[in-house]
């Protein structure tokens, strides 16, 4: 019997890492929960476009975010730039303990380019202020 993957986009394969019980709507939390319960036995594959997240977001439509205006455009480039600072792209697979692994090395240039603007940054900051405590011991 072969395990199904986790199909995620980009950014969600960074952002996922910080997720603390926050979401949307009751719905969106509980497809969270059931997703990190997957990634912690099967891996994951690597795709562009809505995902597994996504599916049961309230602001997907027609397989476009609208949450805000220009939602989609700014998720593209999140997708971009963490497929870039974690070396994949879509089609790869992945296995998300690893993806976790390289945090501390790319977090400080995901935080400039990316929190910046995002409504989630209350929630990530604490825990990127650990990642960054991590890379500093280490390095």
């Amino acid at each position: 019997m072969v395990k199904q993957r986790v199909a995620l986009r980009g950014h969600h394969l960074i952002c996922l890492n910080f997720y603390q019980g926050e979401g949307y709507s009751s719905a969106f939390i509980k497809n969270l929960n059931r997703i990190l319960k997957k990634l912690k036995k099967a891996e994951g594959l690597v795709i562009e476009g809505p995902d597994e997240v996504c599916s049961s977001c309230p602001h997907l439509k027609e397989a476009e975010c609208c949450f805000q205006p220009n939602s989609n455009e700014v998720i593209e480039y999140l997708d971009k730039l963490a497929l870039r600072l974690l070396n994949l792209k879509a089609g790869d697979a992945f296995i998300f303990k690893k993806i976790k692994s390289q945090l501390p090395r790319l977090i400080e240039e995901w935080e400039r380019k990316a929190c910046l603007d995002c409504n989630w940054r209350y929630v990530c900051l604490p825990l990127i202020g650990q990642l960054k405590k991590v890379k500093e011991v280490k390095s």
